[in-house]
């Protein structure tokens, strides 16, 4: 083997087995004819990325956790029976003019329910291969996110290849099998499908009720950690109304509006803590109200707003932000999975779908916010704490997007064949949020000068 294959990782050399007989159990003699839609969002996820690779091939590459693999390093594998998956994305007719041997026909519209198929398969990596190795770049990321395998674009894709002289095959030889397009289907429990019936018709209904209820409690309220509070309801209900629109108009399939219900999670997580802390720091502790002692100085002993000494407290929120812009960067160490199954649910099919391109936000575009966000807070942090009304600003919107992400991570990452109990798990916590918040303003209700939802006892007038 020619010594440029040792810069490919060697899990996929380090094989006896043949694979003829993967290749052609994953494709058939023709395509299906029911073909589904490709979902918006991943088709302006393509464009866009078309249109910002134009001289940034490689450095994309690195943003989308993929590797290129020269076609002198491809052929010596494939001469040796290694069990490599070649996809040609290219049209029907480039396809049919030439492509690899043994290279499946799969249009990029079929990546996502295709790849899906991949994750228990023996195939140990993917070429994906288009006409000049830049439009393959985006496919491969998606493979390895949909199938788990690790996946390669082939530099300068197709022409590159002829240009080596290398073999070529003509004809729609490798076309897929019509199941392999279709969603792959899980299978579940009797009480794993009462489970997914009362995420969706008990839980997310109570909640939104709940949420409802809130916002209606603290309209009238002027107060500024009340009306974040009431924002963070607003966001919250917007955002989990899109959520219920996409599975009961979109059948699950529309990433906009997936899109939409994460950033009213984000709202929520950076609106609720913003008001609890207000309420804290205004009602209790007084640590932002220059003409009020702070509580906690019965700690410090001196206060910088009566004597000349640094915040003990703003040292420990310079240490906070940059500590937690970096535990925002967590998912970033951790490979996109993407889940894309058909559920049956009582005999009723229900399509549970984590898009490859809502997690390249949710899982990379959001740390990256909510640790540039932290960061931005030492700007007024450093200038004293006369400054740090400033710095709430960028210091909860980053904690918003950071803890979102992290909460999406390690579901997805803890149930990443059991899409239906990241759902119930999600749902849950949601409520328990609601239900904890609410239970908050009842217990305070008249030190936060709230009115008096139920008829209190004689001991209490």
């Amino acid at each position: 083997m020619n010594d440029n294959t040792k810069t490919v990782d060697t899990d996929i050399i380090l094989t006896g087995k043949n694979s003829a007989p993967i290749v052609t159990s994953l494709h058939n003699a023709g395509p299906g004819s029911n073909r589904k839609s490709w979902p918006l969002c991943e088709t302006l996820f393509l464009c866009l990325i078309l249109l910002l690779v134009a001289g940034c091939q490689q450095g994309l590459g690195v943003i989308l956790g993929v590797s290129e693999i020269k076609t002198e390093q491809l052929f010596p594998q494939l001469e040796q029976k290694i069990p490599l998956l070649v996809v040609d994305i290219r049209s029907k007719k480039s396809y049919g003019s030439g492509h690899i041997p043994g290279a499946v026909f799969l249009p990029s519209t079929e990546a996502p329910n295709y790849f899906s198929h991949l994750s228990h398969s023996d195939v140990l990596a993917i070429v994906v291969v288009c006409h000049s190795g830049t439009s393959s770049l985006p496919v491969a990321a998606m493979a390895q996110s949909y199938s788990g395998k690790k996946a390669y674009s082939l530099r300068g894709g197709m022409t590159a290849w002829q240009k080596h002289g290398l073999p070529i095959e003509l004809g729609v030889t490798g076309a897929p099998a019509t199941e392999m397009l279709e969603p792959p289907q899980i299978p579940l429990g009797w009480w794993e499908q009462i489970v997914v019936i009362l995420s969706g018709f008990v839980i997310k209904p109570a909640y939104m009720i709940l949420s409802l209820l809130i916002i209606l409690i603290l309209w009238g309220q002027r107060s500024r950690d009340l009306v974040l509070i009431r924002w963070a309801m607003i966001a919250f209900l917007l955002g989990e109304t899109f959520c219920a629109a996409t599975y009961l108009f979109a059948a699950g399939d529309c990433d906009p509006m997936e899109l939409m219900h994460g950033l009213g999670m984000v709202g929520l997580s950076a609106f609720l803590p913003w008001g609890i802390f207000v309420l804290l720091d205004a009602r209790i502790l007084r640590f932002t109200e220059h003409n009020s002692r702070c509580t906690l100085q019965r700690l410090c002993q001196y206060c910088w707003k009566y004597d000349d000494v640094s915040c003990g407290l703003q040292r420990l929120f310079l240490f906070a932000a940059p500590a937690l812009a970096l535990i925002a960067l967590i998912p970033l160490t951790a490979p996109l999975e993407a889940t894309n199954v058909m559920l049956d649910i009582f005999g009723t099919k229900t399509h549970f779908r984590f898009s490859f391109p809502v997690l390249m936000c949710e899982i990379r575009l959001y740390p990256v916010t909510a640790a540039a966000l932290m960061l931005l807070t030492l700007l007024p942090l450093s200038r004293g704490l006369k400054s740090i009304e400033k710095a709430q600003i960028p210091f909860f919107l980053g904690l918003g997007f950071m803890l979102y992400s992290l909460f999406r991570f390690f579901l997805l990452t803890g149930f990443r064949d059991l899409p239906h109990w990241v759902n119930f798990w999600e749902e849950f916590t949601e409520l328990l949020t609601i239900i904890g918040l609410l239970l908050l303003l009842y217990v305070f209700r008249r030190q936060l000068g709230l009115p008096d939802w139920f008829r209190t006892r004689k001991g209490e007038q």
